[in-house]
């Protein structure tokens, strides 16, 4: 995973695993975080290396896992 935000997520990818329009499952973990997030969305990027996947869904836990890792990060600057 590069990128989470609320309205998707931006992962590595093989080039040519899925197409743009695609309907995917999405699960990921996230080092650290007790909670495993799964979601259903469509691809609307693709380029050499990664995949930008929106979420159809949004996920239950997704703005408390998006909470903590900010709050990790903002750890980090003190």
């Amino acid at each position: 995973m590069v990128d989470l935000g609320r309205g998707g997520v931006l992962v590595l990818a093989p080039v040519g695993s899925v197409t743009v329009g695609e309907e995917v499952r999405v699960r990921f973990a996230l080092t650290g975080y007790p909670l495993e997030i799964e979601t259903s969305g469509r691809v609307i990027r693709t380029d050499d290396h990664a995949l930008g996947i929106s979420f159809t869904d949004v996920p239950v836990d997704l703005d408390e896992a998006i909470l903590w890792l900010e709050a990790g990060f903002l750890a980090t600057l003190f």
